[in-house]
């Protein structure tokens, strides 16, 4: 995304689940994991004026604190609630992405991303492909 020209990412599924983030931790069969919910979902319209003034507006544009019975059977929720696996403090995911980046640059050629963008071919490659640069004939013991 760095080499076709972005200036910016986002980045809510990558910092859901660290310490930092809203939400509770919980243990599930020997795995810790955090609690999550969009802005979109059911759950956050409900409690939060910020999520139905984006999701959810009156004919007159005016967004209310409290809903009634009726706009409670308008919600049309977008977003998700679940659970995420535990990813430690936000500065050691940060550092990951930094380290990323990092190294893409270096396999690259291009020491800024002003310099990547600059030089970034782009090919679409196939499902093969893809296979093929994946580690194979490997088991992953991680699980």
């Amino acid at each position: 995304v760095l080499a076709a020209g972005a200036s910016g990412i986002m980045l809510g599924s990558a910092l859901a689940g660290t310490d930092e983030s809203p939400g509770k931790l919980i243990e599930s069969h020997g795995k810790r994991f955090k609690t999550i919910r969009g802005m979109g979902s059911r759950t956050a319209m409900e409690e939060r004026s910020g999520s139905r003034g984006r999701y959810h507006r009156q004919e007159d544009g005016h967004v209310t604190e409290e809903l009634t019975s009726q706009q409670k059977t308008k919600l049309v929720p977008e977003g998700v609630e679940g659970i995420v696996e535990y990813k430690g403090s936000l500065e050691k995911v940060i550092n990951e992405l930094l380290g990323g980046i990092q190294s893409g640059l270096a396999h690259s050629g291009a020491p800024t991303i002003q310099e990547l963008q600059e030089k970034a071919s782009m090919w679409q490659q196939s499902f093969a492909g893809v296979a093929e640069g994946r580690p194979h004939s490997i088991q992953d013991v991680r699980n």
